[in-house]
């Protein structure tokens, strides 16, 4: 049986960007039973028109929203959807009631970038994920924060916190817990796709052990989310380097069945399974390359199957093997991918696939 992470797919952006770790280049999620196309972009902002010089957009502040002129306090973010209150008669906001609304960005140096919300899409049949249209003011017009596709523009998932878009660091794609700061997450990068795949990071999910004593806990879908985020940009080491080619199909399951996988033909390898620090273990990598295989062996070299089989019975992906293990160390995304009918890597394991 299969999942369906969105009735939605996304096409790629357009454009180019004078930072290159913000470029919206990734292509589009491909929606249906648990397989998506994955990304090198963290987040995939198209700042087109403003030069940054190297620098990034660190998040937005819930403080200093305005509305024509007004002013909005107690600004908050309830599951992925903005509220703020009216500065006048105590009105709460909400939904569409939000188009128009003014903010602004953190760049990394300390300055501001001054955003609009343009339009608010609810049609996501999820009464707390709600999907931003936003524009970025370029000093000469507003232009869509995260570029477009065929000439709409790309939106975006408002998400508490912010990500470390550093690369090679020991904090690079890190979840940063930053009070009053949010991200908007375009759809078409890592952090948008995941929350679209179901991996909605203000959510639980109850794991049981099973049996006549069975013992439950719930499993903030965060560290899930944030696995994910590993996952689609081939972050094997989990130091914010992406290995992945924008495109490559991948198709991912988890043990609370958030995706399951998907029932696929032939030509698809089984490559690693996945926790918030990057890869658990890794059977094999998407990019059958010296480069890649050479960085895991220098920075990570622990990961190549992580002392036990990747798939296996023996995994922590495993309820069995799992469930009393800290989330910060767990398996909790598996994944194959598919590079291409050219790919001659077979696929000749025989590990359990609990």
């Amino acid at each position: 049986m299969t999942a369906c992470a969105s009735d939605l797919p996304f096409e790629s952006t357009s454009g180019g960007s004078s930072d290159e770790r913000l470029a919206s280049d990734s292509a589009a999620l491909l929606a249906t039973n648990g397989a998506s196309h994955n990304g090198v972009q963290l987040n995939g902002l198209s700042l087109n028109g403003l030069s940054l010089n190297g620098l990034s957009l660190n998040g937005l502040s819930l403080n200093g929203l305005s509305l024509n002129g007004l002013s909005l306090n107690g600004a908050g973010l309830s599951g992925a959807e903005l509220t703020a209150v009216r500065s006048d008669n105590g009105q709460v906001l909400r939904g569409t009631a939000l188009a128009g609304t003014e903010l602004n960005g953190m760049l990394s140096d300390g300055s501001t970038l001054s955003l609009k919300i343009q339009q608010v899409d609810t049609t996501t049949n999820k009464p707390d994920l709600f999907r931003y249209g936003v524009t970025y003011w370029n000093g000469s017009a507003w232009a869509p924060l995260c570029g477009v596709a065929q000439g709409d523009p790309v939106l975006a998932i408002p998400l508490r916190g912010r990500w470390d878009d550093s690369s090679g660091t020991a904090t690079g794609g890190d979840f940063l817990d930053d009070p009053g700061v949010f991200t908007f997450a375009c759809v078409t990068g890592a952090l948008g796709k995941c929350a679209l795949l179901g991996y909605e990071p203000w959510e639980q999910k109850q794991e049981c052990t099973g049996g006549s004593s069975s013992t439950c806990k719930q499993i903030s879908l965060a560290v899930l989310h944030q696995s994910c985020t590993r996952l689609l940009r081939g972050d094997y080491c989990g130091d914010g380097t992406s290995h992945t080619v924008d495109g490559t199909m991948v198709n991912l399951w988890d043990n609370l069945k958030v995706q399951e996988a998907a029932d696929v033909d032939e030509g698809w390898l089984r490559e690693a399974e996945w926790g918030p620090n990057g890869a658990s273990c890794v059977h094999r990598t998407r990019n059958n390359t010296g480069a890649t295989q050479n960085y895991i062996a220098a920075h990570c070299p622990e990961r190549w199957d992580a002392g036990y089989t990747c798939f296996s019975s023996q995994s922590t992906f495993t309820t069995a093997k799992g469930f009393y293990t800290p989330l910060s160390e767990r398996s909790l995304i598996r994944n194959e991918f598919r590079i291409g009918d050219d790919d001659d890597d077979d696929d000749d394991d025989d590990d359990d696939d609990d």
